[in-house]
């Protein structure tokens, strides 16, 4: 009897090895297809809940890693006419989320692309995805006062003066 349950726990890890790969095929498929509609396919583990067997609870925040450390290493998303991976996005912070230009990214951020808004999908999801993958550079509220440095040339001709600006705080 021990040695089937020994087989028998095996195999679940083997499977669980192979289901990790499927759904990490899928998320990357998603994000270069309908990348607002991907978000919601990444497992985290917020998403799992309470599970009162410990044994079971290891091997699902297993699989929900090994899904999210394929996805980092795989993850590839369409900008413009250009394919993006995480360590060359950058993205807003819930507070300040949808305020910035890629200009100001540019300069908060150099070398990063703005996540577009076209391809977050709804609600802010994207953000926990984010930040779970990691490798892409999140931009907060602690960063935005930079942009108050700026000369009025950096900013663009629609960010307004830098009289506007010290207005504003």
């Amino acid at each position: 009897m021990l040695l089937d349950k020994e087989f028998s726990t095996r195999n679940l890890i083997n499977d669980a090895s192979k289901i990790a790969q499927l759904v990490a095929s899928v998320v990357c498929t998603r994000f270069l297809k309908n990348p607002a509609r991907a978000w919601q396919v990444v497992p985290l583990l917020g998403d799992v809940g309470t599970i009162g067997d410990r044994w079971l609870a290891g091997q699902i925040a297993a699989l929900v890693d090994t899904v999210q450390s394929r996805v980092r290493n795989s993850f590839a998303i369409k900008v413009g006419a250009t394919t993006k991976n995480l360590t060359e996005l950058a993205y807003e912070g819930a507070p300040i989320e949808g305020l910035l230009t890629q200009h100001e990214a540019d300069g908060l951020r150099p070398g990063r692309t703005l996540l577009p808004r076209s391809v977050r999908g709804t609600g802010s999801r994207w953000q926990d995805v984010l930040t779970a993958l990691g490798n892409s550079e999140r931009i907060d509220v602690d960063n935005a006062p930079d942009l108050f440095d700026w000369q009025d040339d950096d900013l663009g001709a629609q960010a307004g003066t830098r009289s506007d600006r010290r207005a504003a705080r």
